[in-house]
């Protein structure tokens, strides 16, 4: 009877645990759904700056009146949504890497996650990743972006062009 108490009870273990998987999983898509939605929204805001920038400079044109400052405040308005959307993408990327995706066995390269020691389907051990990123700092948009590209991925200044400055960050 004792016997059949402990593998209930096992049984009853893995469900619970299978269960809080499944939550950690829901509460994750959930994460990223609503990241995702707030970056939309971002960007169709920062579609309608570049619209009124259009419109101010087609304005210009016609009536041949400049309004530089009304551009320049749409530009830095358009700066401090790359800004935050960039941020939502990089929070993904984090979400992404915590929930192992993309992370596979070097054996049989099935899916493993950052938490597991050993591979559930053939019991290689997981080697622990370990990312040491040097940054740097966009002399743009002032964001902490990786040293070893050639563009900033938030604003999209070419960094042989402007010089970026010797700011680095190890992470």
């Amino acid at each position: 009877m004792n016997e059949v108490q402990s593998k209930l009870g096992e049984g009853l273990t893995k469900i619970q645990g299978s269960l809080n998987q499944g939550k950690q999983k829901l509460q994750l898509v959930q994460e990223v759904s609503q990241i995702k939605s707030s970056q939309n929204t971002l960007r169709l805001k920062r579609q309608e700056y570049i619209l009124k920038i259009g419109e101010v400079y087609l304005q210009k044109i016609h009536t041949g009146v400049e309004n530089i400052e009304l551009l320049q405040e749409l530009a830095t308005e358009i700066q401090a949504l790359d800004k935050e959307i960039y941020a939502y993408g990089v929070r993904l990327d984090q979400l992404q890497s915590e929930s192992g995706e993309g992370v596979e066995c070097s054996k049989c390269q099935s899916p493993v996650s950052d938490s597991d020691k050993f591979c559930g389907k053939c019991g290689q051990p997981v080697a622990a990743s370990v990312k040491v990123e040097t940054t740097e700092i966009c002399n743009v948009c002032e964001t902490s972006i990786p040293a070893k590209t050639n563009y900033c991925p938030c604003c999209g200044t070419d960094r042989r062009i402007n010089n970026m400055p010797i700011t680095t960050n190890k992470v």
